[in-house]
């Protein structure tokens, strides 16, 4: 159902990221470490598919929704924007990916470039949570509302391309809680009503840190 080494794997990982970022200056985590990191993983996974003759249309864009935040980080970080959907979003998909991966016929590369961009998505919500501290409840419908246009816009490449990015049509294989779920369109919608719990966490968390009112 769930892989216990690839959670060792994953919480090694981002334990280790945090014990080596916690003495750098957090400005240079923000724009400098974090992008830098974000590119060399995407690009260099690509390559390497390239190179390999792996790469797929289908397979290996950065469109599933773990990765694309990745490049939407990249920019926001580059850019000093700090969009709530990032802050919802990363929660989510950093915890979905430590837990569970996707993976069922895949090499070290692969398995390093999966471990990398999910650590770094919980990284980003660790180093600029109080980049969010004056959320409010209109951001969580924002954020909403962005993730509701990123599933329309996936789900027309999914139609053009025949792909399942954000696994859509299909059940995502490897370890992983999806094996419990019904079938499609029952999963999906399970998949769905999980974020929406999980960005529903976050504002409340917030909201007890900070103490504001909705």
């Amino acid at each position: 159902m769930i892989s216990v080494n690839h959670i060792m794997v994953s919480f090694i990982s981002l334990i280790f990221g945090i014990i080596f970022f916690k003495n750098i200056n957090l400005n240079i985590i923000k724009k400098k470490i974090l992008p830098f990191t974000i590119l060399i993983n995407e690009l260099g996974f690509i390559i390497y598919l390239i190179l390999t003759n792996n790469f797929q249309l289908n397979q290996h864009l950065p469109l599933e929704m773990c990765y694309l935040n990745n490049i939407l980080i990249m920019t926001s970080l580059l850019k000093n924007i700090y969009h709530p959907y990032l802050h919802f979003s990363s929660f989510f998909c950093g915890l979905c990916g430590l837990i569970n991966h996707n993976l069922i016929d895949y090499d070290l590369i692969t398995h390093i470039h999966f471990i990398i961009s999910h650590t770094i998505l919980i990284l980003y919500f660790i180093f600029t949570y109080r980049n969010y501290k004056n959320l409010k409840l209109s951001d969580f419908f924002s954020s909403i509302k962005i993730t509701s246009l990123l599933l329309i816009i996936v789900f027309i490449l999914n139609l053009t391309f025949q792909s399942n990015y954000w696994f859509m049509f299909e059940k995502p294989g490897g370890a992983n809680l999806a094996i419990l779920f019904p079938e499609w369109p029952v999963y999906f919608i399970i998949l769905i009503m999980i974020g929406f719990i999980a960005y529903s966490l976050v504002l409340l968390i917030n909201i007890k840190i900070y103490k504001f009112k909705i």
